[in-house]
């Protein structure tokens, strides 16, 4: 595939204006970049100061200290920590102190003012469902409820992926892409439970506005 030189000054400028005009003509108030590691750090603070809005960046790896170093550049980052961190502590049965080891390792690697703007998931189409994993299939659906919980209710931003409230347990990219139009559910306990958990953080953050 052609890649796309942003050293050079037309690239570069193209795609800045590209981005600020996409913003304003559909009212965007949000983007997720893919892939970002294949692009220079400098363009993309330029990149997401062009867009004027909310950044979060797709950086593939478990690291805290490879992920943390690409905040800054955009607002925050897929926390792929969070999501190999609390998914083998749930589906491995560790000990739950592990969570609390999480917060700590991440206070080493990224200032905690930017740690509220990343996006916690626990489900993606680049990864199998957690439902997919080995195991009975009972246990796994509460350690499935727990995660999502947790996404929903830890610092960060949640991504809910598609299905996920719907108990989907696709495998590998294709599977992990199911069908939703003829399988959604509005009455999955999951569904009713992301709602309610969804309208207290709206609550929550009301009521913690700063006063004018």
């Amino acid at each position: 595939m052609a890649d796309l030189k942003q050293e050079n000054d037309y690239v570069r400028t193209t795609l800045l204006s590209w981005i600020r005009d996409l913003i304003n003509k559909y009212h965007i108030d949000g983007i997720r970049i893919d892939t970002v590691p294949e692009v220079p750090k400098w363009f993309w603070s330029q990149f997401a100061q062009a867009s004027g809005v909310y950044t979060v960046g797709e950086v593939f790896d478990g690291g805290m200290s490879y992920v943390g170093g690409y905040v800054g550049s955009l607002d925050a980052c897929l926390n792929y920590p969070f999501f190999f961190w609390i998914r083998d502590t749930l589906f491995n049965q560790k000990d739950m102190y592990n969570i609390r080891n999480y917060y700590t390792e991440w206070g080493k690697n990224l200032d905690s003012s930017k740690l509220q703007y990343m996006a916690n998931f626990c489900d993606n189409h680049d990864n199998a469902r957690t439902l997919s994993w080995a195991g009975n299939w009972e246990d796994k659906k509460k350690h499935h409820r727990t995660c999502h919980v947790m996404a929903m209710t830890s610092v960060g931003i949640p991504i809910v992926y598609y299905g996920a409230e719907q108990y989907f347990a696709g495998g590998n990219d294709p599977q992990n892409r199911e069908i939703l139009w003829r399988n959604l559910d509005r009455n999955s306990d999951l569904y009713k439970d992301l709602g309610k958990i969804n309208a207290a953080r709206k609550r929550f953050q009301i009521w913690n506005q700063p006063q004018v």
